[in-house]
């Protein structure tokens, strides 16, 4: 006679209280890996608020801005700076930026765009109340017109007139 096992087939699986614990981990992880995209997707904040703007001084080839108010996220970075000169747009060649402080921020060529001095980068030089900008071109004067704009939006398009 042949003898066959009884081998005992276990149909048990994971007890429940692991599988519930690996449930709630694996919703878990796939909730930050939506919020993590979902975060990366979002555009930046865009401000149309102006920068408001005064004039300190003036000479026959440059004129002095100071920044009064700024929305709270103007970065300098992207600023497109343009002259109007008798009606017609005119080159400039140098913008610098200064801070509270009179300490060169930032200055600005067309052959090199902007630049930033000792401790200030992209991320992290705004204006706001104290700020100077020096615009240098080859001629201005009063009635010029000086229009500032952020090409990401960190602040509304602002319209100066150089008197």
């Amino acid at each position: 006679m042949k003898k066959t096992w009884n081998m005992r087939k276990k149909n048990e699986g994971v007890s429940p209280v692991i599988a519930t614990i690996l449930m709630v981990a694996i919703t878990v992880v796939l909730a930050a890996v939506l919020y993590v995209m979902v975060i990366g997707m979002t555009p930046p904040v865009i401000d149309d608020l102006p920068l408001g703007l005064s004039q300190s001084g003036k000479n026959s080839t440059s004129v002095t801005i100071l920044v009064s108010t700024a929305p709270g996220n103007a970065l300098v970075t992207g600023t497109v700076i343009a002259l109007s000169h008798d009606g017609l747009p005119t080159h400039i060649t140098k913008a610098t930026v200064y801070d509270a402080d009179a300490t060169i921020a930032a200055w600005y060529t067309q052959a090199n765009g902007w630049n930033y001095g000792s401790g200030f980068s992209a991320d992290n030089l705004k204006y706001g109340p104290g700020i100077k900008i020096i615009v240098t071109a080859v001629s201005i004067s009063s009635g010029d017109e000086i229009v500032l704009s952020s090409s990401s939006g960190y602040f509304g398009l602002t319209t100066f007139n150089v008197s």
